[in-house]
């Protein structure tokens, strides 16, 4: 449903789709061609960021992930001699992840393509933390 309405050209075109809960595969390719179209695309998947890398019917919303061989400089300073990369553009530029345990904190990852070579270089990532505020009925960032 999501492709056939980022390709009717007849009808009215869309600019932003909201689909809910990316679960498998086909939901991931579908979201894939719906971005190649131009629409903004909002959707939620289940998991945490880490958890959504790790997930082989999911992490195509990040760009997927592919074994390369390393060039020689590159192995001599390295124990192994190959190294995840991603294998093409992710479908969304930022994520929102919503912390599980506190209620109203959310993480935000603004930069999803750098986060995610961090973390295939063994390292963490950026990210924004924010917090509803009851008192004042705000939204608070409470790192950056």
């Amino acid at each position: 449903m999501m492709v056939r309405s980022s390709q009717n050209q007849a009808a009215v075109v869309a600019e932003t789709l909201i689909m809910d809960e990316i679960g498998r595969k086909e939901e991931v390719l579908a979201a894939s061609t719906v971005r190649q179209r131009g629409p903004r695309l909002i959707a939620s998947a289940h998991g945490d960021f880490r958890a959504l890398i790790k997930n082989p019917d999911l992490k195509g919303l990040i760009g997927g992930s592919q074994q390369v061989t390393v060039g020689d400089d590159a192995a001599a300073k390295s124990p192994t001699k190959s190294k995840l990369q991603t294998q093409r553009t992710g479908n969304f530029d930022v994520i929102v992840e919503l912390d599980h345990v506190i209620r109203g904190r959310c993480r935000i990852i603004w930069d999803v393509a750098k986060a995610v070579d961090s973390i295939f270089e063994g390292n963490g990532y950026s990210f924004e933390t924010r917090q509803w505020d009851i008192s004042t009925q705000g939204v608070q960032v409470l790192d950056e």
